[in-house]
């Protein structure tokens, strides 16, 4: 069979979850079936140098002419003959979407990665129309697909759930990564995420500022950008035990961070699939969340993970604490959550998965 030719589009390949998941989708697609390409509507995002080097790079400027643009583009669809459009995240979901309403026989395939909170935010009325329009949708989780299903109306038969994959890295590769130095002496706790109200970053330095002032040994680190960053750092630089939390920048490769710290913490009040839940199961980390559909897919509460009420920083506190004087249990949790990812969330289980229903869509899965 001819490799079939799919044009994955996304707004921007920023340091994020569906970008991961992307970039993963790429390397493990196999060759001898699909030819991926990749139309990236803006340009520059820091994880434009992990794409793989086989992968053609079409650099869309749709936000200062998208008339002709789209239609330049539909020109080069029909010159290269590309069979399938998949897009990820709402802009280029509505994007595939113009592009599918322009004259040809190609299948649109569209994305829902996250929960939209407002019925007429703008990003759900994108993907809304979207949605309509495409053949199917991918939904990352059982969550997203009840969301996709009650919110955005999507018809059961066009939804499919093919949850994330994440690496695993042997145990020799892991210890290779080094980050930030830590301070000597201190129980080290990370959290990795967007800087945004709902991650419930404030939570966490509630949390971390209650043991420290209990003059419990603890360093908070957190790693990410976004808007509630100014807010949270002017925060801390109020508090007397602000020396003990630390903030870093966003980087494409957060391992040396996971690696280095004791315990991984993530309070969001919502969460489609948490990319960086399964990236810290992957590292074999003990997990303090929150109780949430979405991370109750992955996390099984006292056997992997910890699940806590949203919103409650005593909880946390209590769970950070529980956990540094009960090491051995915290040893368990890691070790059951490695073993977890390793064997439900491969991203080859993850390729194969999308690779059956790109056949499917196009009628041409083995009977």
């Amino acid at each position: 069979m001819k490799a079939i030719k799919i044009l994955f589009i996304i707004p921007r390949m920023d340091a994020g979850g569906t970008e991961r998941q992307l970039l993963f989708l790429l390397k493990h697609l196999d060759r001898a079936r699909f030819k991926p390409y990749l139309a990236i509507l803006k340009p520059g995002g820091i994880f434009e140098k992990k794409i793989p080097p086989d992968v053609p790079i079409i650099a869309v400027t749709c936000y200062k002419r998208l008339i002709k643009t789209l239609f330049e583009l539909h020109r080069w669809l029909k010159s290269e003959q590309i069979e399938l459009i998949h897009s990820f995240l709402s802009t280029a979901n509505f994007f595939g979407a113009l592009l599918k309403l322009l004259p040809g026989n190609r299948v649109l395939l569209t994305s829902q990665r996250g929960l939209h909170t407002h019925c007429f935010n703008k990003w759900a009325l994108f993907d809304r129309m979207a949605h309509r329009i495409a053949r199917g949708i991918a939904a990352n989780s059982l969550t997203v697909g009840e969301h996709c299903r009650n919110f955005l109306n999507v018809p059961p038969g066009k939804l499919r759930v093919i949850a994330n994959g994440v690496e695993i890295k042997p145990a020799r590769d892991i210890a290779s990564y080094r980050s930030e130095p830590g301070q000597k002496g201190l129980h080290r706790f990370l959290s990795i995420g967007r800087f945004d109200r709902l991650k419930g970053h404030h939570i966490l330095v509630a949390a971390a500022f209650h043991l420290i002032e209990k003059g419990r040994p603890i360093s908070l680190d957190f790693v990410g950008a976004g808007v509630e960053k100014e807010v949270l750092l002017k925060k801390v630089e109020e508090n007397p035990g602000k020396a003990y939390i630390r903030f870093f920048e966003t980087t494409p490769d957060i391992w040396g961070y996971l690696v280095d710290c004791d315990i991984f913490l993530l309070a969001t009040f919502s969460e489609g699939c948490s990319n960086v839940i399964l990236e810290a199961m992957a590292a074999g980390k003990p997990i303090i969340t929150t109780d949430i559909a979405a991370n109750r897919e992955l996390i099984d509460h006292g056997e992997d993970g910890l699940l806590l009420p949203p919103g409650d920083s005593q909880a946390f506190a209590g769970a950070m604490e529980y956990l540094m004087e009960h090491p051995v249990k915290a040893a368990q949790l890691g070790r059951n959550a490695r073993g977890k990812v390793a064997g439900l969330f491969s991203p080859g289980r993850m390729a194969g998965a999308y690779e059956n229903w790109y056949l499917e869509v196009l009628g041409k899965a083995e009977s």
